[in-house]
């Protein structure tokens, strides 16, 4: 069983978190994904969704790398790395809060990714009581079904991740179009 199937059999909705469950086969099929990706969770707007790209032997999806699909976004790349392992994305998700922010942490600098998270605190402090009891809700299922790693620094250990070449190296696309724009980023060629 991979951690896939595990999260699909629990029929999860986390939309507090930005985080709706879809599964394997879904309507998540665009050009722009990754050749063998594995969609799991959609943002609910424009395709926006996150897959597993299988590592070579990772039978169980437990040690391959999520990216975040953004099919529409032709600026900043269509696909961007979002977690080294699903592990990661579950207990980066938790400490932001929002799945959303995730991929817009990675290759910043210190200034710019403080920001970026005090944006999103300030979103959530302007949310209803049972907004923010919603969220915690979502978060105390996730902690509870899968595991967690404490992480104390995350801008170091989001950073560290995002700048090891392995955990972009299992992205193929069909279309010749998709290029590289930068380590992590991938969108149209010109």
């Amino acid at each position: 069983m991979t951690i896939l199937d595990k999260l699909f059999a629990m029929n999860l909705n986390l939309n507090t978190l930005m985080l709706d469950m879809t599964s394997y086969v879904s309507e998540y099929d665009y050009d722009c994904l990754p050749i063998g990706a594995l969609p799991f969770a959609a943002m609910g707007c424009d395709g926006v969704h996150y897959c597993i790209i299988k590592q070579d032997g990772d039978e169980t999806l437990e040690n391959s790398p999520v990216y975040h699909i953004s099919p529409m976004d032709f600026s900043s790349g269509t696909v961007m790395w979002a977690a080294k392992n699903f592990s990661d994305f579950i207990s980066i998700t938790c400490i932001i809060k929002d799945a959303w922010a995730l991929p817009s942490l990675a290759n910043l600098k210190k200034e710019d990714f403080d920001e970026n998270l005090e944006t999103t605190e300030y979103g959530q402090s302007l949310m209803s009581d049972e907004e923010k009891m919603n969220i915690e809700n979502d978060i105390c299922i996730l902690k509870k079904n899968f595991p967690v790693v404490e992480i104390s620094d995350l801008y170091s250990y989001i950073n560290e991740a995002y700048s090891d070449i392995k955990n972009h190296a299992c992205v193929k696309f069909s279309e010749p179009d998709i290029k590289e724009i930068e380590l992590g980023h991938y969108a149209y060629g010109e």
